[in-house]
């Protein structure tokens, strides 16, 4: 992932991150050793979100669909705007193009889309 991102001009430290699908934290683990500027995770699971709330004090968390995702609320500064395993959960055409929507909108500048 850290090849990839430097390829197209990212690092991780001092960026803006949002992770659409932390889970269990697994990424956000890495987003925190690399010392992200900004953190905002989304998971559709609340206890997901609790729990990533109480280990990761320093960061934002949101419970949501990124489907559903009202990205007008959220400031759009991000850096990177990262989804490991997550679109391929996403079944429905409109609700895929409306995630990926929704996080293209998160950008500050072009979308890089590629898995890791």
């Amino acid at each position: 992932m850290l090849t990839k991102l430097s390829r197209v001009g990212c690092s991780l430290p001092g960026s803006h991150v949002f992770e659409a699908g932390c889970g269990t934290g697994f990424y956000t683990q890495l987003f925190a050793q690399y010392r992200v500027g900004r953190y905002v995770g989304l998971d559709i699971a609340p206890v997901s979100v609790e729990n990533l709330r109480t280990r990761f004090a320093g960061f934002q968390f949101i419970c949501a669909d990124i489907a559903e995702l009202d990205t007008a609320e959220i400031d759009k500064s991000f850096d990177i705007v990262f989804a490991s395993d997550v679109l391929f959960h996403i079944v429905g055409d409109k609700q895929f193009e409306q995630s990926v929507e929704n996080m293209s909108a998160l950008l500050k500048r072009d979308v890089f889309l590629d898995s890791f």
